[in-house]
């Protein structure tokens, strides 16, 4: 069997076990109960330069349980990169009409947010480095304001090539100094033919699904970072990425290299 045939099999497949996960629904989640990151499930990614950093699941700060932490510190690097540090999913998920996912992101805040940009990625391209360097994806998630713990959320998104923001928490007029951050949790649902965007179950958003014209995709959580920062973190908890219904079987992600999607039983 050719590559090209073997390739258009596997994603026959695919979208055929992704269209049952749906019609059944199932809720995939990621609490890092471990303790640690599942390397069956999840690789770190990495682009530019760093003093030191890191990409670990650790003891949560707010309770119970673990989350990952993700640390950069880009003292004396080069001043013509950004840098990119964080996991990515090893198995795309379904992302159908009836798909939806949350996540926390905890800001901090730091002491100095400047540029630090913590964000979710979803793309259908698989990378180890930045999931912003290909080409199509959806970024919704937090950029820090100079010139101290502020920040504004930024949802833009890439397809074939042609980058376009969507939104930009106000900026850069009437709310040029951006707003406190805490441990807001974001909501992406697919609602048709639509995408609703939601911070602590307010409405933030409403966009074509077309930008993200894509059944199924990888999931990124990323910390960007300008160069000359002293270490700085941010974290992420308590993934749920549901196909149908709602209040579905939970299950965890699917993991390499079969990638099979959990189905309710």
């Amino acid at each position: 069997m050719t590559r090209g045939r073997r390739r258009a099999l596997y994603g026959a497949c695919l979208l055929a076990a992704l269209s049952a996960a749906t019609a059944r629904g199932a809720t995939l989640r990621e609490d890092f109960a471990s303790g640690s990151l599942d390397s069956a499930r999840w690789e770190r990614t990495r682009e530019g330069d760093f003093r030191a950093q890191s990409a670990e699941v650790v003891e949560s700060a707010t309770g119970p349980g673990y989350r990952l932490r993700l640390l950069a510190d880009t003292v004396g690097t080069r001043d013509d990169t950004v840098k990119h540090l964080g996991i990515g999913s090893r198995c795309r998920l379904p992302l159908g009409p009836d798909a939806r996912f949350r996540i926390r992101i905890d800001w901090g805040p730091p002491d100095n947010g400047s540029y630090l940009a913590a964000a979710i990625v979803i793309s259908p391209h698989a990378t180890t480095g930045d999931p912003q360097a290909t080409d199509d994806w959806l970024s919704i998630g937090y950029v820090g304001v100079p010139p101290g713990g502020n920040a504004r959320m930024l949802v833009v998104v890439r397809k074939a090539g042609v980058t376009r923001t969507l939104y930009t928490d106000g900026w850069p007029e009437p709310r040029r100094e951006g707003r406190r951050i805490g441990r807001p949790e974001i909501e992406v649902a697919r609602r048709g033919s639509s995408f609703e965007i939601r911070e602590d179950d307010r409405l933030i958003l409403v966009t074509a699904a077309s930008e993200a014209p894509f059944a199924a995709a990888h999931v990124y959580l990323q910390l960007s970072s300008h160069s000359n920062y002293r270490s700085r973190a941010v974290h992420f908890e308590n993934l749920r990425w549901t196909i149908g219904d709602e209040n579905s079987r939970m299950a965890g992600l699917p993991s390499a290299p079969d990638c099979a999607v959990p189905l309710p039983t």
